[in-house]
């Protein structure tokens, strides 16, 4: 985590390896929170699937947070990719948990809900 707190970019491809780890499973919030300061931008698809299927909390948080950091430089293409990604996602999640679940404010569906807010402004 040294080298992200230091802007070194070269540190992104370890910390995705290292997210994309089931070992690291529960640090994966710590990994993401990592790349806040890096350029990650090429990884944005990869934090859509996290946001919307890493069981909320942390990672869903952090990974709201580094979409969220690119949104307003996103391509037309780009942003297609993302919110077709995104409504893809809130079906998967409208099928697979009861409405208790998506009402909590730190779940997966919450994150989703307020990514696509930001898009469709």
């Amino acid at each position: 985590m040294a080298l992200a707190e230091m802007h070194v970019n070269e540190a992104v491809p370890i910390l995705i390896d290292m997210i994309n780890d089931n070992k690291n499973v529960g640090n994966r919030g710590t990994m993401l929170y990592a790349l806040e300061k890096l350029d990650c931008r090429e990884y944005l698809p990869l934090f859509v699937e996290i946001m919307c299927t890493g069981g909320g909390g942390e990672v869903s948080w952090m990974s709201y947070l580094l979409i969220e950091k690119y949104l307003d430089d996103l391509s037309d293409s780009e942003m297609n990719n993302i919110k077709n990604a995104l409504y893809k996602y809130r079906s998967i999640l409208s099928e697979k948990y009861s409405a208790e679940y998506n009402e909590h404010p730190f779940g997966e569906r919450q994150f989703l809900n307020r990514t696509l807010e930001q898009i469709e402004e």
